[in-house]
């Protein structure tokens, strides 16, 4: 069973070796190859975050969406602390197609920037991603923060750009006057991480569980969405559909 911590026994020098060798051949084109060789690191040390990284980078590069979340959910689950973590996830929600995952994407970057606020090129993904939810507020914000810390000419251009179409669609109270957003919590944000492997490797209860102990202000829509879908899998079609319409209102 996966566990949540990271092993205390020492990482096999091999897995290590193996992994860097998998990011090399990743850089040079060689995906098949590095794809096997990365997979035999998660397997020779499944408990080491890394090699479990490398591959969620590989798999997000492929097109694999599906894998590519699983395996950057397995990740974090080992490496909590780690911001890439939560980054790696939060870019690979913000490029989905539709965008419909923009609310996690804010989620997972929001808590990177915790981890790691210096890494100030995330105020610009955070304005994206903040942008699609429709917390424009927040855009605002973050398009700001990234040009008080930023010089690449690109991404000024575009938080510049993103700002002035944020301009004559903000309140006029919040003018000169915005908010940094209000976020979920880290606890809740790892519940979520753990819920989503739980439920993909099968322990539907036990991913139920992990979502029913975040606390009720943080039950966003998409932590409903997940229990009803643990529900499903469990037999408890009735609840689950109460639960979608809950999320709905």
């Amino acid at each position: 069973r996966l566990g949540w911590r990271p092993d205390p026994e020492k990482v096999p020098g091999q897995a290590r070796i193996l992994t860097t060798r998998g990011r090399l051949l990743a850089a040079r084109g060689e995906h098949g190859e590095a794809e096997r060789i990365l997979r035999e690191a998660v397997a020779l040390a499944p408990t080491f975050a890394e090699p479990r990284a490398a591959l969620g980078d590989l798999l997000v590069e492929l097109g694999h969406s599906e894998d590519a979340e699983l395996t950057c959910l397995q990740a974090l689950a080992l490496a909590p602390g780690d911001p890439e973590a939560h980054a790696r996830l939060g870019r690979l929600y913000l490029d989905s197609d539709d965008g419909a995952r923009a609310a996690e994407a804010a989620l997972f970057l929001d808590n990177a920037l915790r981890l790691r606020p210096e890494w100030t090129v995330l105020h610009l993904e955070l304005a994206r991603a903040s942008r699609a939810t429709g917390a424009l507020a927040a855009a605002a914000s973050h398009a700001e923060a990234y040009l008080a810390a930023e010089t690449d000419p690109a991404g000024r251009e575009e938080a510049t750009a993103l700002l002035e179409l944020l301009q004559g669609a903000l309140p006029a109270d919040t003018a000169g006057d915005v908010a940094a957003p209000d976020s979920i919590t880290m606890e809740a944000a790892n519940g979520i991480s753990r819920a989503r492997v739980l439920l993909a490797s099968g322990e539907a209860d036990a991913a139920l569980d992990a979502l029913l102990r975040i606390p009720d202000e943080q039950q966003s829509p998409a932590v409903l969405e997940l229990e009803a879908r643990c529900l499903v899998d469990l037999g408890d079609r009735a609840r689950a559909i109460r639960i979608l319409q809950t999320a709905l209102i």
